[in-house]
């Protein structure tokens, strides 16, 4: 249960709401606690005081400074953009793209980028950037519904008489699960299946590009074949893609060394 405390503020019924009473007493006492404030931050915006969100998030970036991540840049935008119900605004604009100068791959900072020029009559670069997130990103990925509700429409708006929302299951590839199956198979027939998977995805990233799992599936993919030259080749390939991305490095690399390729 929620309630009214007297300063106006959403407060939880209960011990949980005493703790939350006491976070915001020591973040008033202790205004350098960072980890105070990203607690209350998120406390704040769960409970559906925006506002005090706002603040926290405000003044743990400031006390950051150039040590801010481009996740901290992005929830900033995020909560700013809550907190005017769904409008991102110059100063939202502005948090999100210190998020991509950090990371220009946070899909979620492009995600808000597109919804900006959407929102300022520029539905022909919205579409631009959201049809890149459909192509790249995972399909788990919170922004990409939210895409796949609105982008023919904007694609009417922008014109492009052309476009067509592409399948939920248009990623093909072996998964782990395609190569548990393979295994009932005899051994030509196993072989046959891989090979044509990992040839159709192969080509797919080569001509439109894809995400870090993407290709982390097909660098594994080539290390099931035994297949370690083409494996390091499309190793070399992703680390250029990905460079500057460390999460994407990391997540790559730690495929590429599990079959044993060079860094």
């Amino acid at each position: 249960m929620l309630r009214l405390a007297e300063n106006g503020l959403i407060t939880p019924e209960g011990n949980y709401g005493e703790l939350v009473k006491k976070l915001r007493q020591k973040v008033a006492e202790r205004p350098n606690d960072l980890e105070g404030l990203k607690l209350l931050t998120g406390i704040e915006a769960k409970i559906g005081n925006t506002d005090e969100a706002v603040k926290a998030q405000q003044q743990f970036l400031q006390l950051l400074g150039d040590k801010a991540s481009d996740l901290d840049h992005f929830n900033y935008a995020d909560l700013l953009i809550n907190q005017v119900e769904g409008v991102v605004s110059p100063e939202a604009e502005k948090a999100l793209r210190a998020a991509l100068e950090i990371n220009p791959e946070n899909g979620g900072a492009k995600y808000y980028i597109g919804l900006m020029l959407a929102q300022n009559d520029r539905p022909d670069l919205a579409l631009r950037v959201w049809k890149q997130l459909l192509r790249a990103d995972e399909l788990d990925a919170p922004w990409i519904p939210l895409i796949r509700n609105d982008i023919e429409r904007l694609a009417v708006l922008a014109g492009d008489t052309k476009f067509e929302l592409p399948p939920i299951d248009s990623t093909p590839g072996p998964t782990a699960e395609d190569i548990e199956n393979a295994s009932q198979m005899n051994d030509e027939e196993r072989q046959e299946m891989i090979e044509g998977m990992v040839s159709r995805l192969s080509e797919r990233l080569s001509t439109e590009g894809g995400s870090p799992n993407e290709w982390a599936r097909l660098i594994n993919a080539y290390g099931v074949l035994g297949d370690f030259q083409n494996a390091q080749s499309a190793w070399e390939e992703a680390k250029n893609i990905f460079k500057g991305d460390a999460i994407s490095l990391e997540k790559l690399s730690a495929v590429a060394m599990n079959i044993g390729l060079k860094k």
